[in-house]
């Protein structure tokens, strides 16, 4: 569960360090304004869409694979990976 919540700590940390993106750059941004706070303000969102989407889909694999199956041998630390040939 730990992993779930530290996931979750960090979307949290980047949804909230992106509310900051539109006021600080852009065209009449409190850092940068212009053109060049535009190109900052895109290239921020674009760094947010990913590692927003990669801690997102750690999330969403978390859940997956604790709704399986094998969820809990695949996961906990203290049981025995059982082998799967080629994967």
């Amino acid at each position: 569960m730990m992993y779930v919540f530290s996931d979750l700590g960090r979307l949290a940390a980047l949804v909230y360090a992106a509310t900051f993106i539109d006021s600080a750059f852009g065209a009449n941004g409190a850092l940068l304004d212009g053109t060049a706070g535009v190109a900052v303000k895109w290239a921020l969102w674009s760094v947010y869409w990913v590692a927003a989407g990669l801690v997102g889909t750690g999330i969403w694999i978390l859940g997956h694979e604790c709704k399986s199956r094998l969820g809990p041998v695949l996961i906990s630390p203290a049981l025995k990976i059982p082998r799967f040939g080629l994967i």
